[in-house]
């Protein structure tokens, strides 16, 4: 085969002297130049590094035999002593023996010369001690053949530095061999016979073997302290600093690397060992994060994590679990081409969790002000591809109990449930909690994709009314605030949401079917109430409006919210409503207000109690029209229009309620239902846009006599 290569290189400077007409000479070349780049097969080698060559070289031209002799060569601030013969055979095949030995330089000396594909953590470690380099390549080359070669390292006494460790390996000893077997390339063999140093007054050694570069046997051994006062910048930018320790006991793990990379070989690979968590404290963004002695036992294809107590500010919690092909999914490719997944069975208990404080001690801060809105699109696309590589591994369950939670105002107790990550998408089963007054049940499916979206069903029963609009921050509007509402609460959701690559959710995309009910309500200086009735009702009484039950089926669906034609009863009049509300605050509302029974009032004295009024037959009624944005609306009074869309929305709401088992609720059930057998819903599966009055402009018109409402 043919090997590919490519360079772009800056030649700084070039001098050749000797007696060039002789048959043989002495042959001396000094080179300087940059190397941009170098790559072979499409690995690249060499990138922005500078080189240098002092050559003193005989050359016989006759024979072509080039006796290479105290010449040097230098990469960046590493120089290297070359010696040997060249022998040029024709048909474009070298015979090479040549030597080389390192006169200065540490560990980034060979790091250097390592294959740009190989981890560019390796670019980051430096030495200093007894540091001795040593490689030949002797055999014949060309585009076919490759020369063997074997390459020593040796490290004595010295320390081992990285940019992300806090703290150097100290009296480091490695010995590190690479051959490659007569110029076979891909049956090379990787050894690191020691590895070893102290970490902090901890010891710590470890041992790696590659036998076979085309079919890899690897065998690796590990065991020791490792201080979290020297790693801790390794778990991330906002890590301040660390104490305590991970003990690593025995660490080993042996076998071919196909079947570490496959789950119906791994059975054929040993891994033993265990890692003892030891007072670990981790400084994260100016807080405590703890870690307190638990075991992780690995076995075989086993994993399995023991008591881990799991303390940050707000939050504490006992961890357990156990999980199968750990191996595999550690060393699955980017497509994850032999299917690895993770499956494992976890139990969470927290005494409390605050999720406020985990999430700003976890999340990456990026100000698009700051970095612009490309680069911030780009880190929240980068994170949702991340989540969904992890995802995808995932096949298992985790049962939760949190004795005390909250979430921004919320506050709750007593959760319990369970999740279940499978098929790339986290199945939420089981989910109950008492919050806000009330009890709350939770079924739902999260997908994990590019674009993520959610399908749940929420049952909210018997809350606070006053509570939960507090405690949801008023759902983001202050049109009706948790100051203008009380009573108890009862509502039954079932949700569609979405979000795009940038995590921006979709509003035009989602869907909500929102069964509700508020008994014993009321509703105190509620602003649109008060100027749509104004001139209608006594403003004192339209300052305290008191209802015994309503109740109403809304959907969400296009921006929109759309209330169906609904029935209050209050303590100063009974009406009708429906009508449209959007996303951007604008208003489209129909009213139909039993006029009678208000001007019977006009001779009544003020009723301090406040009790609902029933229903009186006989009485007729005035049709109004509420519409604008909710800070600039008008209200205009007639029939015409608002009637037949209030007819138009009790028809819907009828046929609704007989149907209630076949639509509604269908929807409900579908999401359980797939849930329960792990399908996902389909999109034809949300309700149609049938049933959705259009909005009309009124014009004043005369009151309608009406027979009852």
């Amino acid at each position: 085969r043919v090997a590919k290569q490519d360079a772009y290189i800056l030649l700084e400077s070039l001098a050749f002297e000797g007696d060039f007409l002789e048959d043989e000479f002495d042959l001396g070349a000094k080179t300087k130049m940059l190397v941009y780049y170098f790559n072979g097969d499409g690995v690249k080698y060499l990138s922005n590094n500078r080189l240098a060559l002092d050559a003193n070289v005989f050359v016989d031209s006759k024979s072509k035999v080039y006796d290479v002799k105290e010449s040097s060569f230098s990469i960046d601030d590493n120089a290297f002593e070359i010696d040997g013969i060249v022998d040029v055979l024709g048909n474009g095949v070298l015979d090479i023996d040549l030597s080389f030995d390192a006169l200065k330089g540490d560990i980034q000396s060979l790091i250097t010369l390592v294959p740009g594909n190989v981890s560019p953590e390796l670019k980051k470690i430096r030495s200093k001690g007894e540091f001795y380099f040593a490689a030949y390549v002797k055999g014949k080359y060309s585009k076919t053949l490759e020369p063997e070669f074997d390459l020593v390292l040796r490290l004595k006494d010295g320390e081992l530095y990285h940019e992300d460790l806090s703290e150097e390996l100290k009296r480091a000893n490695i010995d590190l061999s690479i051959n490659n077997r007569s110029g076979k390339r891909k049956r090379g063999l990787l050894q690191i016979k020691e590895f070893s140093g102290v970490f902090g007054k901890e010891p710590f050694e470890a041992k790696l073997m590659v036998d076979d570069f085309k079919q890899p046997y690897i065998d690796f051994f590990a065991d020791g302290a490792v201080p979290m006062n020297a790693v801790y910048k390794l778990f991330g930018k906002q890590f301040e600093g660390g104490s305590g320790r991970a003990l690593v006991n025995e660490l080993g793990l042996k076998g071919f690397y196909k079947d570490m990379v496959s789950p119906s070989r791994i059975s054929r690979v040993d891994l033993l060992g265990d890692v003892e968590l030891d007072d670990i404290i981790l400084d994260i963004s100016g807080e405590d994060l703890i870690l307190d002695r638990a075991r992780i036992q690995l076995k075989d294809n086993g994993l399995k994590i023991e008591d881990l107590d799991f303390e940050a500010p707000g939050t504490k919690l006992l961890f357990n679990a156990s999980c199968q092909n750990l191996i595999p999914v550690l060393f699955a490719d980017s497509v994850n081409t032999h299917r690895a997944e993770l499956t494992f069975n976890a139990d969470m208990k927290a005494e409390a969790i605050d999720f406020d404080e985990l999430i700003a001690l976890f999340e990456t801060e990026v100000d698009s002000t700051e970095v612009g809105v490309e680069v911030y699109d780009s880190v929240h696309v980068a994170a949702n591809k991340k989540r969904e590589r992890i995802t995808d591994f995932l096949d298992g369950k985790v049962s939760v109990s949190v004795a005390e939670y909250n979430w921004n105002k919320i506050e709750g107790t007593d959760f319990i449930g369970n999740l279940v990550f499978a098929n790339n998408r986290l199945l939420v089963k089981e989910i109950k909690t008492k919050a806000l007054g009330g009890t709350y049940d939770l079924s739902g499916i999260v997908f994990f994709e590019e674009e993520p979206y959610l399908e749940a069903h929420l049952k909210c029963i018997d809350v606070d009314g006053t509570d939960f609009f507090y405690q949801c921050d008023n759902f983001g509007q202050d049109m009706l605030t948790d100051k203008m509402i009380s009573g108890l609460l009862n509502v039954d959701v079932t949700a569609n949401v979405f979000w795009d690559a940038k995590g921006q959710m979709l509003e035009d995309k989602l869907y909500a079917n929102v069964d509700w009910s508020l008994q014993d309500g009321r509703l105190k200086d509620f602003t649109l109430l008060q100027e749509s009735l104004k001139g209608i009702v006594k403003k004192k009484d339209l300052e305290d409006v008191r209802f015994k039950n309503i109740s109403n089926t809304i959907e969400v669906k296009k921006s929109n919210i759309i209330i169906p034609s609904m029935f209050i009863h209050s303590n100063i009049m009974n009406l009708q409503l429906a009508g449209l509300h959007t996303f951007d605050q604008h208003i489209d509302y129909k009213m139909k207000v039993n006029v009678g029974q208000l001007i019977s009032d006009k001779f009544r004295n003020f009723d301090e109690e406040r009790k609902p009024k029933k229903a009186k037959n006989g009485w007729f009624n005035v049709y109004c029209n509420v519409k604008g944005h909710i800070d600039d609306f008008k209200v205009k009074i007639g029939k015409k229009g608002v009637k037949d869309y209030l007819e138009g929305a009790s028809q819907v709401l009828i046929e609704k309620a007989e149907s209630s088992d076949e639509e509604v609720t269908q929807v409900q059930r579908s999401v359980l239902d797939k849930i329960m057998e792990d399908k996902p819903l389909e999109r034809e599966e949300v309700l149609s846009d049938e049933g959705i009055p259009e909005t009309v402009e009124e014009v004043d018109d005369e009151p309608e006599y009406l027979p009852g409402f």
